[in-house]
């Protein structure tokens, strides 16, 4: 008996220390396994000040959010859904605070941005928007005045630090990922399909010039450019890259030289023209105006428009 009793206490011995061992196993994973706790962002104040570039190339300080009044209303038609305009606020926001301390470094010298949106962001001062509106002004700044009042103080985040908010105007049905357009692989910045900009007004468009303002453009032997081709599309379907002759050349470099809508673009050679058809306008990143706007008309909140365009970043409030 006292031998089975010994035995038995063995055994318990044995099953105890077993799961004490499963349990430390299992602490240890969970610790070196689970998310790293978010760094807490600086808070700023709600009436903060920054220097912009102004219109004029002269530094100019002015309120965040009455800077981002004249931006939203200079990025996005007035006429857009309310849900729209907020997300576009948050995402200019986001951008904003990017190249200002103490979260970032000013892009300008003093000035955090300019307002030349092939560098920045588009920006229209008050009195633009006066001339521009006319009668309509009243109506029109108090509906962007809301959608930025409305978001005050918010960003987008991902993993405790802002998130680069990069937008453009139309992704004609697929956004491009950051790593395809700039080389850059970023988490939330990744191509993803785009249902609701086929009723922006660029997203189709054609270009006609003749074959000889093309080959001047490009530095081409005008008859090179029968040896024209893509050898390279990104996951998107935009051109990456493009060989004319022994040439090479990236998407982007063809739309700038040639002042083509986007990199998803096809061509056909006729005669003494070459005719570019293109899907798209802008670079394609991040968040599509057009594609906000028809989210927002179907029924989408601000927040939801920027899940789908900056995936797996969170909303917070700064102040």
């Amino acid at each position: 008996m006292k031998i089975r009793l010994h035995r038995k206490r063995r055994i318990i011995a044995i099953l105890i220390l077993a799961a004490i061992i499963c349990c430390l196993i299992i602490s240890i994973y969970v610790q070196n396994n689970k998310e790293p706790k978010p760094q807490k962002l600086p808070t700023v104040e709600g009436q903060m000040q920054i220097t912009i570039l102004n219109s004029e190339g002269k530094e100019e300080k002015i309120y965040l959010e009455q800077f981002l009044i004249g931006v939203v209303a200079a990025e996005m038609p007035v006429s857009f859904e309310p849900e729209a305009l907020k997300a576009q606020a948050i995402a200019a926001r986001t951008y904003v605070l990017n190249y200002t301390p103490p979260y970032g470094t000013a892009k300008h010298g003093d000035a955090v941005v300019c307002c030349d949106s092939a560098c920045c962001q588009a920006y229209s001062s008050d009195q633009q928007l006066r001339t521009k509106w006319g009668d309509n002004y009243q109506q029109n700044i108090t509906k962007i005045t809301a959608a930025v009042a409305d978001t005050s103080g918010k960003v987008l985040t991902y993993q405790g630090q802002l998130a680069l908010t990069p937008y453009c105007s139309t992704c004609g049905g697929h956004t491009e990922s950051a790593a395809d357009c700039w080389g850059n692989d970023i988490a939330y910045l990744q191509s993803v399909p785009c249902f609701w900009d086929d009723a922006a007004p660029r997203y189709d468009g054609v270009l006609t010039m003749s074959t000889a303002e093309a080959a001047t453009a490009l530095g081409v032997d005008k008859a090179d450019l029968n040896k024209m081709a893509v050898t390279a599309l990104s996951d998107s379907g935009r051109t990456e890259q493009v060989k004319i002759a022994k040439k090479s050349f990236t998407g982007s470099e063809i739309r700038k030289l040639l002042g083509l809508n986007s990199t998803a673009f096809t061509w056909l050679l006729n005669k003494d023209q070459i005719v570019f058809f293109t899907r798209g306008f802008g670079h394609g990143v991040g968040l599509c105006q057009y594609g906000a706007n028809g989210m927002a008309k179907a029924g989408y909140t601000a927040e939801q428009i920027l899940n789908w365009y900056y995936g797996g970043t969170t909303l917070q409030n700064l102040y």
